[in-house]
């Protein structure tokens, strides 16, 4: 019973420090404190995980965020301050197209939030991607879901796989690669989902592989909510 009773205390005492962080301007003061004690203790790191080497991100593309430092059992992960997900020392992240920022770009923000030497511990890291909108379209066709992608985005890379994924456990895990149909289309690529797939696929996501001609080890991977390019409706077309 002690050990229950440590558990949900530590739970309550998690969500009452989320909440202060998202509601209560706790987030400026936390971000205030780290910058005057910069320099030691715990920090995120950020990897493209299929472009290991890249310095420059991009919109929508798959990233690998990790505490250093400590090794604590469980993380609370916030992005952007809007996003939460609640997992351990590593988890994925896909940073979307920022419309209130259409500079070339867009500075984003992740914390985390976990127990580390007896205390409860947030570390805050700010990540650059290229705010880039690639164009894609999504509707229903019949019994199945039709999508229209671009075959190139940024400068050169060149679609490879479509796939439909899921995300659990703060990772991207692929449900089925979807057949590709490339012939009559200038600019895009054709791709269908069987809704009977769906049911295979918590939170399903659009996962889109580009890459460079010159460079075959190198995968841009964009990551796209499959709710959120297909309106409400089942028929029409909708920005990444």
């Amino acid at each position: 019973m002690k050990v229950t009773a440590t558990k949900k205390f530590g739970s309550m005492m998690v969500a009452g420090l989320l909440l202060w962080l998202l509601s209560l301007g706790g987030f400026r003061d936390v971000t205030g404190l780290m910058s005057r004690l910069r320099g030691g203790g715990p920090t995120i790191s950020v990897v493209a995980p299929t472009r290991p080497d890249a310095t420059e991100f991009f919109a929508a593309e798959k990233l690998r965020f990790k505490v250093n430092g400590a090794d604590p059992t469980s993380v609370g992960w916030l992005f952007d301050e809007t996003d939460y997900q609640r997992g351990n020392v590593e988890t994925e992240f896909a940073f979307q197209y920022d419309e209130a920022e259409p500079a070339l770009v867009a500075n984003h923000m992740v914390v985390a939030v976990f127990r580390h030497r007896g205390r409860y511990t947030a570390v805050e890291a700010f990540v650059k991607v290229r705010n880039l909108r690639y164009e894609a379209a999504a509707h229903e066709d019949g019994s199945k879901i039709a999508l229209a992608v671009p075959k190139t985005v940024g400068p050169g890379w060149r679609l490879r796989s479509i796939c439909l994924t899921s995300f659990q456990g703060g990772e991207y895990k692929t449900v089925s690669e979807l057949l590709l149909a490339i012939e009559g289309q200038l600019d895009t690529v054709s791709a269908e989902i069987d809704p009977s797939t769906l049911d295979r696929a918590h939170n399903p996501q659009v996962a889109l592989a580009y890459g460079l001609p010159d460079r075959p080890e190198g995968t841009l991977t964009l990551i796209r909510p499959l709710g959120s390019i297909l309106p409400p409706s089942g028929r029409g077309a909708a920005g990444w």
